[in-house]
């Protein structure tokens, strides 16, 4: 695996790239560190100039990702913590970043502290290290849930008041259930006694004549005759049908068929 790293330029001018690369050139015998020219993905120092957009936008993810970047300072920018390269480069400056950038970087993590068993009710200013008793614990914990159930009580007091003394209810009131409020009766089921018949009804509405006037006896010019329409029953007994009958709504000028029964003779 190459030991080598790797060195990337955001937003910096083409004249100032070519003089680092100049001095990278000139400072490689003395650092110790193979380095090359890469891109920003895996690069692992990034030389940046916050004049321009794209230089603050990578250093604004190398800050986030803990990659080392190194500012490019022009005349009259203040200095600034960190690695920092002032135009015009110096060698001695130069060597000193990259030496810098070279470094493993050790990072000491906060310290891990014992959590006792009443650390959900712990306030953040009481001490971390210290055990207490499990008797002192419990009746902690009870006094908060005795407090919490008062709180409630209280809430409720308060709500019914401001019902007696006409303030309006907070959205929370207004969408529970309200027990005492008057249920609507079901409505009864209607059903129909067996002497109970339907007859259709002649309509003379605007709806009517116009799908008639789109029938084919209305494009033929035909008047409709009520009786007609209304003629389903032959009797009382049969209330259907016969097959063989010719449609109502079929114009007149077409072959009526026979209904007759016809007798097969062998």
């Amino acid at each position: 695996m190459s030991n080598e790293k790797i060195i990337a330029v955001v937003g910096v001018s083409e004249e100032l790239t070519a003089h680092m690369r100049l001095l990278l050139r000139r400072a490689m015998p003395v650092l110790g560190q193979a380095w090359k020219w890469g891109l920003e993905d895996i690069a692992d120092l990034i030389v940046v100039d916050p004049r321009d957009l794209a230089g603050q936008m990578a250093r604004t993810r190398a800050q986030a990702s803990g990659v080392r970047c190194a500012v490019v300072l022009h005349d009259g920018m203040p200095d600034e913590p960190g690695f920092t390269l002032r135009v015009p480069f110096k060698l001695d400056s130069f060597v000193e970043v990259m030496r810098g950038a070279a470094r493993p970087s050790v990072t000491t993590g906060a310290p891990i502290g014992h959590a006792d068993e009443d650390f959900y009710f712990r306030s953040n200013e009481a001490p971390q290290g210290q055990s207490t008793d499990a008797g002192d614990f419990w009746s902690r914990a009870r006094a908060r849930a005795e407090a919490t159930a008062a709180e409630t009580v209280s809430d409720q007091h308060h709500a019914s008041l401001s019902r007696d003394s006409g303030i309006a209810l907070g959205l929370d009131e207004m969408l529970k259930a309200n027990p005492s409020a008057r249920k609507v009766a079901p409505k009864p089921a209607v059903t129909l006694d067996e002497k109970v018949t339907i007859q259709a009804a002649p309509s003379s509405g605007a709806r009517a004549e116009k799908r008639q006037g789109d029938s084919v006896r209305g494009i033929l010019g035909e008047t409709f005759n009520d009786d007609e329409l209304l003629r389903f029953a032959k009797d009382a007994v049969d209330r259907g049908t016969p097959a063989c009958a010719t449609s109502l709504m079929a114009p007149r000028w077409l072959p009526r068929r026979n209904c007759k029964p016809t007798h097969c003779r062998h």
